[in-house]
């Protein structure tokens, strides 16, 4: 089996701060999952509340410190060291609907839907070139 090492620039922009957070979850099963809050990213990651709402929204990790985007990767159970880990996350993305436990959440009409939409913009925007 041939297996294909993604460079770190690759891993960023498939992994970026808005998906890191939204993949942040507790549980392996759709039955058990449930989206980490925004207090508990906080404290595994050292980063004030403020910083992990503000990369929440980011679509790129341009203008996080390296010592940041680590901390709040890490605490969102995403690892860019791990192609093993990394691989889970992409199956999960690649499934027909993913983020279940996000449209299951107290906060997803006024919060987390607007996350998920304002990132499926910026993917559009970037990969067909229309403005924003």
């Amino acid at each position: 089996m041939k297996v294909k090492l993604l460079t770190l620039e690759k891993k960023l922009t498939r992994f970026p701060p808005c998906v890191c957070r939204m993949l942040a979850r507790h549980g392996e099963s759709n039955r058990n999952m449930r989206l980490l809050e925004d207090a508990e990213i906080s404290k595994e990651s050292g980063l004030t509340l403020a910083e992990v709402r503000s990369l929440t929204w980011a679509v790129t990790w341009e203008g996080v410190q390296v010592g940041h985007m680590l901390a709040f990767s890490k605490a969102c159970g995403v690892d860019f060291a791990s192609g093993k880990n990394l691989a889970k996350h992409y199956r999960y993305l690649s499934l027909e609907r993913p983020f279940n436990y996000l449209r299951k959440h107290k906060d997803w009409e006024p919060y987390w839907s607007r996350v998920f939409q304002h990132y499926a913009e910026e993917l559009e925007r970037i990969h067909y070139g229309t403005q924003a």
